[in-house]
């Protein structure tokens, strides 16, 4: 995100801080960094002979946006409510509920 702003407004406050081979070194690890999980995001699929599932790993670009999305949220949760658990629901299914009911309309087993 640095990186993107300081390319956008060619802002120079990061240069004291940030020289621009380190920028540029950033940009190289970044962009080769997500070419490299894209690249084995591919190469399951390929090697199982399931071709048609090869662009969806160019999805991944995604993945990273809704994942940093996820961790802030849940840095500005544990900043405004650190004892806060928000849960999540499980067993909503309507395979889970019909197992429920048939458990229900079985007879317990005896014990010996």
């Amino acid at each position: 995100m640095l990186y993107g702003v300081w390319l956008v407004a060619l802002w120079t406050g990061f240069d004291p801080i940030f020289p621009q081979f380190l920028l540029f070194l950033s940009l190289l690890n970044l962009l080769a960094g997500n070419g490299a999980f894209a690249y084995l995001s591919m190469l399951a699929p390929i090697r199982r002979g399931w071709l048609e599932l090869v662009p969806y790993s160019l999805t991944v670009i995604g993945y990273w946006i809704l994942l940093s999305i996820a961790a802030y949220r849940a840095l500005w949760q544990l900043v405004r409510d650190p004892f806060y658990w928000e849960k999540t629901q499980h067993g909503g299914s309507r395979h889970v509920a019909q197992e429920k009911r048939q458990a229900k309309l079985r007879p317990a087993k005896a014990r010996p």
